[in-house]
């Protein structure tokens, strides 16, 4: 256990510098370009092949860390595994690379059709000069599922610091003479540059470049896994890209807001939830795989607890405090007093729905342990079309707003559908009494840090110092509260 904590704070620290920069490079961007249709153009062709490696990324994982834990001591079969992984995959790659080089325009016109002409021309510019990009990701999603496979989480984590590094030496240093062409650029160097620093440990790790193109039944089981992995990855993709969608029909900027508010709100979630889920997933394979299911349920129940602890505090924080964060990072250079505003109310929606976008990491890697992946494919097939459906209809009534709504609703239903499913089989069982007091406690966290915040904005504006106080009074109150009602799961 202390091996696998040391791992979760490895992940999260690295998740944690990552993030960082990655906000430096938000604020860069915003302070250079603002909420316009520049950043609305990059945004779009950035998204565009940024979509394979996310969704990607988390599929290949899965699936590589699934069959290699199958194969256990079969050294040649995995290599030989590896090999027509890669094989399969580089020709996919190609292929994207071709398609989106010859149909840009197309491309960009099918994900933000309300766009202004010029900024789809930009738009399209941008994403044939990020195109490369999918091959460098592609082979990332392998290389990282094998690193995670052999617990050397360090290294795929921490291989993505200098990525964001490049993006913002280049807004700071050539974004004056090449503009927002010299960022694109350099998004696709930053990708590169990953692979170039994971490929050494990949290698030595399992990673075979052999091309190999024949398909055995380890390559269909990889597939079988992949096809729901990559559906249930991109859930969370499509939601923001049917909010990019219905806002580019919204006033100029709609889509950099909305944005930004999704960074912000997401920053947590990744560095939190997807460490612990990264680290746990290969201990809960072993657990199901050794029929050790009485130890399953308990990692299952303490993993649920951990998390809805987490990330409720954080929820307290970010909604509490959605105007002061939002000032802070983002209200500078060309970022209106305007758009500060209209960030600050979506990053406040989005936050409502964290705790459940959490949970619903957990429940996917549990039922991935399962091996129930039916479930998990119709629970995704509901989400997207409830998020595109609440979406068109509340934009109608509250603009951006409304939209923003649709993401956390069509989440917090997901979840509750699969923790209901979790609970009826027999795999979590949690206490109604930890959930009455996890409740009670919340509620009374809410209203101190509510109140805490009116009272200093009597004495001070320093918007820093209000967000740190307002923040460990949070941390203190709802720690304290958590402790004496002994709530904190263990794991046995």
């Amino acid at each position: 256990m202390k091996k696998i904590i040391k791992y979760v704070g490895v992940i999260a620290l690295g998740n944690i510098l990552i993030k960082m920069l990655g906000f430096i490079r938000e604020v860069a961007i915003s302070y250079k370009f603002g909420a316009s249709p520049i950043t609305d153009a990059y945004l779009v062709a950035f998204t565009i092949p940024l979509i394979l490696f996310q969704f990607l990324g988390v599929g290949y994982a899965t699936s590589i860390i699934k069959v290699l834990s199958s194969l256990e001591e079969k050294v040649q079969e995995k290599r030989v595994f590896i090999s027509r992984v890669f094989s399969y995959t580089l020709l996919t790659s190609i292929l994207l690379l071709f398609l989106g080089l010859v149909f840009s325009k197309p491309i960009v016109k099918i994900f933000s059709p309300g766009l202004e002409p010029q900024t789809i021309e930009l738009a399209s510019e941008l994403l044939r000069l990020s195109m490369p990009m999918v091959i460098s990701s592609m082979i990332i999603a392998i290389s990282s599922g094998i690193l995670q496979y052999s617990n050397k989480f360090a290294i795929d984590v921490w291989s993505n610091l200098p990525n964001n590094l490049i993006i913002i030496i280049s807004i700071v240093c050539f974004s004056g003479i090449g503009g927002i062409y010299a960022v694109t650029l350099s998004t696709v160097i930053g990708s590169l540059t990953i692979l170039l620093i994971q490929l050494p440990f990949s290698l030595k790790y399992g990673l075979n470049l052999r091309l190999d193109f024949k398909v055995d039944e380890n390559l269909n089981k990889f597939v079988k896994i992949l096809i729901p992995a990559t559906l249930l990855s991109m859930v969370q993709m499509i939601g923001a890209l049917i909010n990019r969608f219905i806002a580019s029909f919204m006033e100029n900027g709609s889509i950099s807001i909305l944005y930004f508010a999704d960074r912000l709100y997401n920053l947590p979630y990744l560095v939190v939830v997807m460490a612990i889920t990264t680290v746990f997933f290969p201990k809960l394979v072993s657990l199901f795989n050794n029929n050790e299911l009485a130890k399953f349920k308990i990692y299952v129940a303490g993993l649920f607890k951990v998390i809805i602890i987490l990330m409720t505090s954080i929820a307290i924080v970010m909604f509490v405090l959605r105007q002061e964060l939002v000032e802070i990072v983002y209200q500078r250079g060309s970022f209106s007093k305007e758009a500060v505003s209209l960030t600050a109310t979506c990053f406040g929606i989005y936050s409502l729905g964290i705790i459940f976008l959490s949970l619903r990491e957990l429940f996917i890697k549990i039922y991935f342990c399962l091996n129930d992946t039916k479930i998990l494919l119709m629970n995704s097939l509901y989400m997207f079309l409830l998020n595109l459906i609440l979406g068109i209809v509340l934009s109608y009534f509250y603009g951006i707003y409304g939209l923003a709504a649709s993401t956390p609703l069509s989440v917090l239903i997901s979840s509750l559908y699969l923790y209901k499913n979790l609970k009826m089989s027999g795999y979590l069982n949690v206490n109604k009494f930890f959930l009455i007091k996890y409740l009670m406690i919340s509620c009374i966290t809410f209203v101190v840090a509510k109140v805490f915040l009116e009272i200093f904005y009597r004495y001070t504006d320093n918007l820093l110092l209000i967000v740190t106080v307002i923040s460990f009074i949070v941390i203190s109150i709802y720690g304290s509260l958590i402790w004496i009602f002994r709530l904190i799961p263990k794991f046995k």
